[in-house]
């Protein structure tokens, strides 16, 4: 049982549900606001709303415009995310995080352990976040399976001398991150949000902004975020095919997929480099120019919040 400090305890277990509504409940309350009690409860469960497992827009935006340098007190810092982000986007900053809930600060170092984090300087294993600041996403942008929309937005947001399109083949993602966009106010100059498939082995079958023989060739960058280890031997024939057929002559194929090296059981695929390899080659078009060891970040619940990948950079040639 969980107390939330009125006297009344929840009948079920901590769960997301239980803790939305007891923030959301007056009886939880003093004087308008959360009780210290019920806050106390639930901070660094993970579960609190406001423990969104990213940093805020407000931080990114800051980030954005080079707020952060030297030496920087994150004065509150709940779960860390915020802390996480400004360390791995601001390599001039270094950061210290407090927080008066030792429930918080555990989870955070939790991450930051999980994350490979030095004491002397707090490091991410944000690929996509990675890629930006290589400077490695301008013209033509193509988010293949984009999922929610993090990253595409993200890049969007980041990199103004890129336009952005973003497809997925479940209606209900693209919708999502449809809804995330204009939350945003982000501006169909900026990006472009589409239902598709690329497994389709007819092209016009597929959705218009990336269908179009118009669209042949005009992408000068592919984003690959954990999809191509989602296809079978046969989808996988055909995906490739659509890349390259979208993708420009010397335009780069980004592709984190899960390793081998992974070896709990549940999940996608794994993907060994020779595997890849088979599939971009220089007999397909394709030459592989870096192969990098990489993690995708997972729920903080699920696998510990991160499983072992590879990021490889494509080249079409």
């Amino acid at each position: 049982m969980l107390d939330f400090g009125s006297g009344e305890p929840l009948p079920a277990a901590l769960t997301l549900e239980a803790v939305h509504a007891a923030v959301a409940s007056e009886r939880y309350h003093v004087l308008g606001a959360p009780s210290t009690k019920m806050l106390t409860r639930i901070s660094g469960t993970g579960l609190a709303p406001w423990e969104i497992h990213r940093p805020q827009k407000f931080v990114r935006d800051l980030v954005l415009r080079g707020c952060f340098s030297g030496r920087v007190l994150d004065a509150g810092c709940g779960i860390g995310d915020n802390a996480l982000f400004i360390a791995k986007a601001c390599p001039q900053a270094h950061v210290t995080a407090v927080d008066v809930s030792p429930r918080c600060v555990a989870f955070a170092t939790a991450k930051a352990g999980l994350r490979r984090m030095t004491s002397g300087l707090i490091t991410l294993e944000k690929f996509v976040r990675d890629l930006v600041l290589r400077g490695c996403f301008s013209g033509r942008v193509l988010d293949a399976g984009c999922g929610i929309g993090d990253n595409a937005l993200f890049i969007a947001k980041a990199c103004p001398q890129a336009h952005v399109t973003a497809v997925d083949v479940s209606p209900r993602c693209v919708a999502f991150a449809t809804a995330k966009a204009g939350l945003r106010r982000m501006t169909s100059g900026l990006i472009t949000l589409e239902t598709a498939s690329l497994t389709e082995p007819e092209p016009e079958r597929q959705a218009a902004c990336v269908s179009s023989p118009a669209s042949d060739g005009t992408f000068d960058v592919v984003l690959d975020s954990s999809t191509f280890h989602c296809f079978c031997d046969a989808d996988r024939e055909l995906y490739a095919a659509s890349l390259r057929r979208l993708l420009r002559p010397g335009g780069k194929l980004f592709v984190n997929c899960m390793s081998e090296a992974e070896t709990r059981p549940g999940g996608p695929r794994r993907v060994s480099v020779a595997e890849l390899l088979s599939m971009f080659n220089r007999q397909s078009g394709w030459e592989v120019e870096v192969i990098e060891d990489s993690v995708i970040e997972l729920h903080p619940t699920f696998w510990g919040g991160q499983t072992v990948s590879r990021l490889y950079t494509v080249r079409k040639l």
